[in-house]
């Protein structure tokens, strides 16, 4: 095999109802260059492995690389490790749960790309569909009132072109639908092993190498299931995994001062968020430890006063430690959990 221009990184964990479709999607493609297929399977305990033996089979410009883990790393650390062994020109992502539905998205995007240097990225559009009676679908981006009543969010269409900029104030930007210059043999940054979600921190990083390209083209499935490591968690736990982003990024020291103030106030408002929804000691000691690990005193100091706010009745007692000069996020949350969960 030559050199291939796309290497498309797929992780697997447990994924045996959807696997098959998901290689599938990949294996259908048509295109007029060399693809190098990665599959990153993380110990799976169901019947993964097998499956992809049995559908991972090479043909015509696809070799498949198949990794089969002996020991669950866990997601994040897969999904490093499958990016690590990617040496296309370009990198495509689809996870072991979703699937491509368009057998033209790879050459499509690798023509526009090509064509387009100053771009570093480009994504498309894509459905939503649930594992329910009905098998519901509805497309992740539109403008239409009735998709945005859906119980997955519906995203508005993005402009046609974005920056890093853009992309700081918080992601928009769906792991299925996309392409991206392959920046990886440069070293990936160290906050990717630590971050919670991993698609926001990539396209970050993509994003300081040139623009982003949306377009709108239908060509993915996104799976919401019981099984998904994100789909089954509830509101609280989303919010935790999303504020899990920001500490390791912010403190990274790869991006800009404009482009990290951007990203504080995303902080910010998904602290907003997730103060709104503490219920527990531990809600309120994660926050806690969240923001202590990101140097910011405007950040913290904003999200002291969004706790304060929270419970009114304690504004008295909350300004007897002088909060509002120092402003000490650690004493706040210390009176909430003496105040509410005494043992």
């Amino acid at each position: 095999m030559n050199i291939p221009l796309v290497s498309v990184c797929m992780i697997a964990y447990n994924h045996e109802k959807y696997i098959a479709e998901a290689i599938q999607g990949v294996l259908m493609q048509k295109t007029d260059f060399e693809i190098e297929f990665i599959i990153a399977n993380d110990a799976s305990t169901d019947n993964t492995h097998p499956l992809i033996t049995q559908f991972a089979i090479d043909k015509k410009n696809i070799t498949i690389n198949y990794i089969n883990h002996s020991v669950n790393s866990g997601m994040m650390p897969n999904f490093v490790s499958a990016l690590q062994q990617c040496s296309g020109k370009y990198i495509a992502l689809c996870e072991g749960d979703d699937y491509w539905t368009d057998p033209l998205k790879l050459q499509k995007q690798v023509d526009f790309m090509e064509a387009n240097p100053e771009y570093a990225m480009i994504f498309t559009n894509g459905k939503v569909v649930y594992t329910n009676e009905n098998n519901d679908s509805h497309l992740i981006y539109s403008n239409s009132k009735d998709e945005s009543k859906a119980s997955y969010d519906t995203f508005p269409l993005p402009n046609d072109t974005t920056d890093i900029y853009t992309l700081a104030k918080g992601n928009y930007i769906h792991t299925a639908g996309v392409l991206f210059l392959n920046w990886v043999d440069e070293g990936i940054p160290s906050y990717m092993k630590k971050t919670t979600i991993g698609d926001w921190p990539l396209h970050l990083m993509t994003a300081t190498k040139g623009l982003i390209k949306f377009s709108n083209e239908d060509t993915f499935s996104y799976r919401v299931h019981s099984d998904g490591i994100y789909s089954k968690k509830n509101k609280i736990e989303k919010l935790r995994l999303a504020l899990g982003q920001f500490s390791p990024v912010l403190s990274s020291g790869i991006f800009k001062k404009d482009v990290t103030d951007i990203i504080e106030e995303y902080c910010f408002r998904v602290a907003s968020n997730y103060i709104r929804m503490c219920d527990t000691k531990e809600d309120y000691e994660y926050l806690m430890n969240i923001v202590f690990s990101i140097d910011s005193p405007k950040l913290t100091k904003n999200i002291t006063l969004q706790l304060i706010e929270k419970n009114i009745k304690l504004t008295n007692q909350v300004k007897k430690l002088k909060p509002y000069k120092d402003f000490n996020l650690k004493r706040v949350c210390k009176l909430f959990i003496k105040k509410y969960f005494k043992k």
